[in-house]
């Protein structure tokens, strides 16, 4: 059953890679934490390689706790959020060879690679901005 769920996740888009491996969670992990190493087991499916299933866990933001023991699937998974709302965060826009560098205060939440709204602190107005690291945004 879980093959097909993680089959049918990674046919649907959700970009949920498609593991048979059994992943436990070691003690009881809190929604929001970075999974490391010595977090999860690994029980590999015959065959499986154990050091791709680190690579698809470890790293990655759990959506909500899971308890000692228990079983962790990919769709409790999310990457890391590297920018929280209202933090102040790093703005930069480039124009050409020109680079401004300022503050801004994020109206949201984003992962790398994900779009947010930045309010800019000098000049008051808001625009989107792509996640590019913790708390660093580039304007586009």
């Amino acid at each position: 059953m879980k093959k097909l769920v993680a089959i049918i996740a990674l046919i649907a888009g959700t970009g949920s890679p498609a593991i048979a491996a059994d992943v436990m969670a070691v003690t009881t992990l809190e929604r929001g934490r970075i999974l490391s190493v010595s977090d999860i087991d690994i029980y590999p499916a015959a065959g499986e390689d154990p050091y791709m299933v680190h690579q698809a866990y470890v790293g990655k933001q759990l959506k909500r706790t899971v308890y000692a023991g228990s079983e962790i699937s990919p769709m409790h998974l999310q990457e890391p959020v590297l920018v929280q709302r209202n933090a102040m965060v790093t703005m930069t826009y480039k124009f050409g060879t020109l680079t401004i560098v300022t503050s801004g205060r994020a109206l949201g939440n984003g992962s790398t690679g994900e779009l947010v709204d930045v309010m800019n602190l000098e000049s008051r107005k808001t625009v989107r901005a792509l996640v590019t690291g913790p708390d660093q945004v580039i304007v586009q």
